[in-house]
């Protein structure tokens, strides 16, 4: 059920309450414990304290799915000494991306993003990570797994993370939700091109309202990868006794990942700014022709008018209209006058 975050007003700081929609029916926790040697997995259904105790010289990952379970939360916090404002913001969903640093531990919240290309909307799940020397918590609101790569690369001991602490475990998950950045950049280009396509094939209102809303997704992109970024520059220049030296060295290079998306994403902001101005000198130039030819065809009409207006009136002795053949003479004129005027306006181009 959605509570919205306007239901934490009035309550103290620390107030562990959840505030968003129980996206899982139940908290699942996945464990990992590894080392160099040995690799072990399970799956918890609940708050075991006997799973919650970590052992020397290994490294413990429970990932948990679901953060509806209040008392799960409090009771894995009180297990590992967590602080009450972590508690707080990960059972928040409507928290900014930081990074932050206590006694017991590091807390670093970011967000998942995915992006719809049918309807060019920007979905966002927060995933939070609390880390120790041996220790690493991560918390997601989906089933979706995000971290699956990293499971696999703890399975099959490839690159470092065997033989590493918490801290490059943290970096690895963070360095997987920044890749997929680029493929979820690279849909949206794709969506950009396809418009410009468009455009120059026809003008019409789906055209501006979808670079309106991938506009508005570009937006929205830019600012949580920005967030992203400043948390990683606090993570990678931290003097926490639970960051190594050598992990501080890839949470830069992350760094220059994120800010290279940062221009893609300035890019694509003027691609589609670009595309708005094209869209409106289309519609401009094609309501200049309009005009154009409703200006051709009064200018033609208006000597005609003259001439029929003269012939019009009531008086009694107009000469011309004793002629036997005066009619046939007056349309003759106008004809000529109307294809002297069309052949005027062709040979200047104007049609």
């Amino acid at each position: 059920m959605k509570k919205g975050k306007n239901s934490k007003v009035g309550l103290p700081p620390g107030t562990v309450t959840f505030t968003g929609d129980q996206k899982v029916e139940k908290t699942l926790i996945h464990k990992l414990r590894y080392n160099d040697q040995e690799l072990t997995r399970s799956k918890l259904n609940g708050f075991d304290d006997s799973e919650f105790t970590d052992i020397a010289d290994s490294v413990d990952w429970f990932d948990l799915v679901g953060i509806h379970d209040v008392e799960l939360i409090k009771k894995i916090g009180n297990k590992f000494d967590i602080h009450q404002l972590v508690l707080e913001r990960i059972v928040d969903p409507y928290q900014r991306s930081k990074f932050e640093e206590f006694n017991s531990g590091l807390f670093f919240l970011f967000k998942s993003i995915s992006f719809d290309k049918e309807t060019t909307n920007i979905q966002l799940e927060q995933v939070s990570i609390y880390f120790t020397e041996e220790v690493l918590l991560s918390f997601q609101e989906k089933e979706t797994d995000l971290f699956v790569n990293v499971r696999g690369r703890i399975a099959n001991s490839y690159g470092k993370i065997r033989n590493k602490k918490a801290d490059y475990l943290a970096f690895a998950i963070l360095d997987v939700i920044v890749d997929s950045h680029f493929l979820l950049l690279e849909q949206v280009n794709t969506e950009i091109e396809l418009l410009e396509e468009r455009l120059l094939v026809e003008v019409d209102n789906s055209i501006k309202e979808k670079a309106y809303h991938l506009h508005r997704a570009i937006q929205l992109l830019r600012k949580q990868i920005i967030s992203m970024r400043e948390g990683i520059a606090i993570f990678a220049r931290s003097d926490s006794k639970y960051i190594l030296d050598d992990t501080k060295l890839f949470l830069r290079d992350i760094g220059g990942q994120i800010t290279h998306q940062v221009d893609m994403l300035d890019n694509q902001r003027e691609l589609i700014s670009s595309i708005q101005e094209l869209y409106n000198s289309e519609i401009n130039y094609k309501m200049n022709q309009v005009m154009k030819i409703m200006t051709i065809i009064t200018t033609i009409f208006v000597p005609l008018s003259f001439l029929a207006g003269i012939y019009g009136m009531n008086f009694n002795h107009i000469p011309e209209l004793q002629y036997e053949n005066g009619y046939f003479v007056l349309i003759a004129v106008m004809a000529l006058i109307a294809s002297g005027l069309v052949i005027w306006f062709k040979s200047m181009k104007w049609f």
